[in-house]
């Protein structure tokens, strides 16, 4: 990886929100070169996913389809996840043990058919432990790799959409690591991997499809070491008639690039990390009805919120997240309705203190920031996920780029779960970045990685 940080610098500069950009950008989507929102193989079968089975419940809830609207090209098959623009970049394969009804080997997910289909045979799980520079994935019963597609959000977002990679990549995660917890199954995220190896095991080109995040789920028997595999050569589908580059996130995501395991030991440093799970305390059915009900809410109500149910959502969002490298992420947010508290702007510190930043009504100010959506405005509270980014560039190089957007997105997901969990609704939202620092920490190099509003639907 190039450790000197100015490509992450410049990438996030010439992506940032402002009043004027957003206004030259405005331009008409081009709806019959949208792309196709699923990942289709030529000549690959859809085995449907074995039933009664974790792998199977893990993938179903966490990242499956669970309903469809819409008609011609404006159909939207709507997931268990948050995903910007409901466009869904990210893909998803699993190297997994022997498994009931499952024979060891790697499969991508398909999640309108809610089927697998088999990409390599026999057990994989030592290569992706030597390509993530971590022998304990060998002992993992599942390694699922998340990779993610840049034209399937850029077709809306430009370039400013391989932030959502790892946005949208996060709320999966928060998914899926609730759903683990909720199983009693161990999980562990991680974000440093030797790019050009993990890439290669998918079959992806690590440009048009990259890996993004990796996923070790449960215990099983260690597999053999990691030994080299050959290429994938299986054709897919176009996504759409024209595809155009970004060169802007093609830089940043090259630069970020881990090129062997001292990389990626250099980017984890000594971190080491093994929380309790964040478990929002429900039965599987429950988990499963919240995830079924879970959108993004399009109006709210203004009716308050008691203090005890936004502390506990928030806390929940705050719990440390199972992941390779520490957190710099820190929780701000306008507080419009809560009984207990008065309107203001707020710092959150986990389990439940509110650090009062300033005493007002800011209901226009939170709809300004956050893009100038009403829900921002009408939200009981607009809650904003900021990080140090001299900071983390500074302890992870480039690479730290990647993991405040992903920490951002899996926090922004548990927020959707407690939330919804608690009768309430959610919308995450994007934002102009420097009027959110401006506002809550003038002066600082802490930048706004995503924004969620919380409220009464």
């Amino acid at each position: 990886m190039n450790w000197d940080t100015d490509a992450a610098r410049r990438y996030h500069e010439r992506t940032k929100h402002t009043f004027e950009s957003v206004r030259r950008s405005a331009r008409l989507l081009d709806w019959d070169n949208r792309p196709h929102p699923f990942k289709e193989y030529a000549d690959l079968e859809a085995v449907p996913l074995p039933e009664k089975h974790d792998l199977s419940w893990l993938l179903r809830w966490g990242a499956g389809v669970v309903r469809t609207r819409g008609l011609g090209p404006e159909t939207y098959h709507f997931r268990t996840y948050s995903s910007a623009g409901a466009l869904y970049p990210v893909e998803v394969y699993a190297a997994c043990a022997n498994l009931t009804e499952l024979a060891a080997g790697l499969y991508h997910f398909h999640p309108l058919k809610r089927a697998l289909s088999t990409l390599r045979t026999g057990d994989v799980r030592g290569f992706v432990a030597t390509a993530a520079a971590d022998a304990s994935l060998t002992e993992a019963e599942t390694v699922l790799t998340l990779t993610g597609i840049l034209w399937r959000t850029a077709w809306k977002y430009e370039a400013r959409g391989y932030r959502h990679l790892y946005w949208d990549a996060g709320t999966m995660l928060a998914n899926f690591l609730a759903l683990a917890a909720c199983a009693g199954e161990e999980a562990r995220v991680l974000t440093g991997f030797v790019d050009r190896d993990l890439n290669h095991l998918v079959g992806v080109d690590g440009k048009h499809e990259a890996a993004l995040a990796l996923l070790a789920v449960g215990t099983a028997p260690a597999s053999p070491p990691g030994n080299d595999v050959p290429p994938l050569d299986l054709e897919t589908a176009p996504l759409s008639r024209d595809e155009r580059d970004y060169p802007e996130a093609s830089a940043v995501h090259s630069a970020s690039s881990l090129a062997n395991a001292d990389e990626v030991r250099r980017y984890r440093g000594r971190w080491s990390s093994r929380p309790e799970p964040a478990d929002l305390g429900l039965s599987r059915a429950d988990l499963e009805g919240v995830l079924r009900r879970r959108g993004s809410v399009r109006d709210f109500r203004l009716d308050p919120v008691p203090a005890e149910e936004l502390a506990a959502v928030l806390a929940y969002a705050a719990a440390e997240i199972p992941m390779d490298v520490p957190p710099h992420g820190e929780i701000y947010l306008v507080v419009n309705a809560v009984e207990g508290l008065a309107p203001g702007a707020y710092r959150f510190e986990a389990p439940a203190a509110f650090e009062l930043l300033r005493e007002g009504s800011f209901r226009r100010e939170a709809g300004y920031l956050a893009l100038e959506q009403p829900l921002g405005a009408r939200a009981a509270a607009t809650i904003f996920f900021l990080a140090d980014l001299e900071e983390t560039l500074a302890a992870h190089g480039n690479r730290g780029y990647r993991a405040a957007q992903l920490e951002a997105g899996i926090r922004a997901g548990r927020v959707y779960l407690a939330a919804f969990a608690r009768g309430l609704g959610a919308t995450a939202s994007t934002f102009y970045d420097d009027d959110v620092t401006a506002f809550f920490v003038p002066g600082t190099t802490k930048a706004p990685m995503l924004c969620v509003a919380v409220g009464r639907r």
